[in-house]
């Protein structure tokens, strides 16, 4: 991941999460683990990211969330919030 060369200097959170969906077929079953940095940006840039969100990321019934492996699936639904693109 590269951070967007527009973004506004400052002090940022950048958030990472692996989600483990072996056991996500189960209610409950998808494991998740959350990482956290803190980024300090430099430069020019002017663009500011959106405002946070507060409360759960995820619904616990959203695909992705919920998710059988032993169909053979194809794909995997990102699940959560929409991922900030950094264009202006």
């Amino acid at each position: 991941m590269m951070v967007p060369r527009n973004l506004k200097p400052g002090n940022y959170v950048l958030r990472h999460e692996i989600i483990a969906v072996h056991t996500a077929w189960a209610d409950n079953g998808a494991q998740h683990y959350p990482q956290c940095l803190n980024l300090k940006v430099g430069g020019i840039g002017s663009v500011e990211l959106p405002p946070g969100t507060a409360g759960p990321l995820y619904r616990r019934d959203e695909p992705g969330i919920l998710f059988k492996l032993d169909g053979k699936p194809t794909s995997y639904p990102l699940p959560g919030l929409e991922v900030w693109s950094g264009a202006d």
